[in-house]
């Protein structure tokens, strides 16, 4: 009996929980933890490094604010915990505090400049209320605050925009005012702060928990949108610049979602022409509220593909640390789900809309500056005899999780391998594999929807017969002269690796288990053999 092969591609759409199982797309996969799906292949995740760690960081960072300087002076991180407020450098140098105490989850920032100034207002949520001006490179406390302190705070075309914890209005300040001050011996403030009900609008209640500035190119030119978000999933949009100014002010509409994940703005995440929103429903596209017509979902399609997995992890979810962050240069977008102690992410490939499932990355909030990506520890590291801290790590840098392999497993989809009609004989596969070295696969092959696995090595191992090692392939199609023709990528080879298996049945979810320590992973695909059958029982098996 002939046998026959049929390569399953990499999964380089990524996850898709909700589809029929026996008629997923192949290029879907049902468990993606640490890969990354890219537009023609699928590559492991890389690892973090500790930024920066000191004894005095003796409890956790949960809020994380980039600042980026002006005139090519230095970018720095404020960080928050509840024992204070700390400036923290990117390159070298020693972090400050620059505030006692404050709430710790509490911080949040924006930046205004005017001409060569840049001043930041940073606000805690509570009591605290500070204002950085990088001219001086000082600090300084907000004389003139609100009334019970500002939960929140945002810039929209140089007006600040600021909440309060319990209530749905905010209040607003004059273009390119940091804050209200006194003129000599007057009782009033000049540029005082102006309130804005939003309470009419949103009928569900509940407070406001942030707002974004948005700048939208509709087709017929460039529109500005600010958006307020309620504790209880409803937004308020408006368009124009000045809520103080009845003809560049106007009400767009309520429009209704899922509870907000992310206090005080980490629930939003501006990407290109678009402004995308964490919720109990997933991670949403405000294009798509907008616009409930348009057949240019998002995001809100994609999440979609994981429905019920987002619907599992709201059930198991617990305690601070939901929001999104984008890093830019990786084109990849960050949702953080806190457990407790720990957290996971799922991750988007903002160029192809697939989602895909990080691990072991246990951090409270991210931030990015310039073209690199930093978060928050959950758990406290060693740096001494009898003593920890919390550390502040640099995330996509390096090949292991601050010295710890990274796990990977991949799930293709449940596939008939060509020939959904007849029950096969699966006698071996082949999984093609990049890597730095030879890899420690753990195979195994589900079989007709079942859960169960069992979990087989590679055999045999042939890294000098199946591997091609950079700069001594020869490249062109497969062939008889070329078997195995070479891959881009450095040092890396390109290993086939079989893995015997025993199987009878009509269809088969390949998973595949590794870790990586060291160079990237990059998995091209898998090809099974069988032996085909008229049968529709294998007669052992009567």
């Amino acid at each position: 009996m002939r046998m026959v092969s049929h390569l399953l591609p990499a999964p380089i759409k990524g996850l898709d929980t909700r589809s029929n199982l026996i008629y997923a797309d192949p290029e879907y996969a049902l468990q993606t933890e640490n890969w990354i799906p890219g537009i023609n292949l699928v590559s492991s995740r890389r690892g973090y490094r500790i930024h920066k760690i000191s004894s005095d960081f003796l409890t956790p960072f949960q809020s994380l604010i980039p600042f980026t300087a002006p005139g090519g002076a230095s970018d720095f991180l404020f960080a928050g915990s509840d024992t204070g407020l700390f400036k923290v450098p990117m390159v070298g140098g020693s972090f400050q505090k620059v505030v006692d105490g404050g709430n710790g989850d509490g911080w949040s920032g924006a930046v205004q400049s005017t001409g060569v100034r840049t001043r930041m207002r940073l606000v805690d949520g509570g009591s605290k209320d500070i204002i950085y001006d990088s001219a001086d490179d000082s600090v300084i406390d907000t004389e003139f605050r609100l009334s019970g302190g500002a939960s929140w705070i945002t810039l929209h075309h140089g007006h600040f925009f600021l909440g309060l914890q319990n209530s749905l209005d905010f209040y607003y300040l004059p273009a390119g005012v940091v804050q209200p001050h006194r003129e000599g011996g007057k009782k009033s403030l000049t540029n005082d702060y102006v309130r804005f009900p939003l309470g009419q609008y949103m009928r569900k209640g509940g407070t406001l928990i942030g707002a974004a500035s948005w700048s939208r190119d509709t087709g017929s030119g460039m529109h500005d949108y600010a958006v307020f978000t309620s504790s209880q999933g409803e937004s308020c949009i408006y368009e124009g610049s000045n809520p103080g100014d009845a003809t560049a002010w106007r009400l767009v509409g309520i429009f209704e979602h899922g509870k907000p994940l992310g206090a005080r703005n980490r629930c939003f995440q501006k990407i290109g022409g678009d402004l995308y929103i964490s919720t109990t429903d997933g991670v949403q596209s405000f294009t798509s509220l907008i616009n409930e017509a348009s057949e240019q979902l998002g995001f809100a399609e994609m999440t979609n593909r994981i429905a019920n997995r987002i619907s599992e992890v709201m059930a198991r979810a617990s305690g601070f640390g939901w929001g999104l962050q984008l890093h830019s240069s990786e084109q990849l977008l960050y949702f953080n789900i806190p457990f407790g102690f720990k957290s996971e992410q799922y991750v988007f490939n903002i160029l192809t809309n697939a989602v895909t499932h990080f691990t072991g990355i246990n951090v409270y909030c991210l931030a990015e500056i310039g073209d690199k990506l930093y978060a928050t520890g959950r758990t406290p590291l060693s740096v001494g005899s009898d003593q920890e801290a919390y550390p502040i790590y640099e995330l996509n840098n390096g090949g292991t999780d601050n010295g710890n392999a990274i796990p990977l497993k991949l799930r293709h989809s449940f596939s008939g391998f060509g020939d959904s009609t007849r029950i096969k004989q699966i006698t071996h596969v082949q999984i093609h594999i990049e890597a730095g070295s030879d890899p420690d696969l753990r195979v195994a092959l589900l079989t007709d929807l079942e859960n169960e696995r069992q979990l087989h090595t590679q055999s045999p191992p042939s890294p000098t017969k199946d591997a091609s090692v950079w700069n001594k392939a020869k490249w062109g199609p497969r062939s008889a002269a070329v078997p195995n023709p070479g891959v881009w990528g450095g040092s890396r080879r390109v290993y086939n690796k079989y893995v015997g298996l025993r199987k009878f049945a009509k269809f088969g979810s390949l998973s595949i288990e590794t870790s990586s320590r060291g160079t990237p992973m990059i998995l091209h695909g898998s090809t099974v053999y069988y032996l085909p059958s008229s049968k529709t029982t294998p007669r052992n098996l009567r």
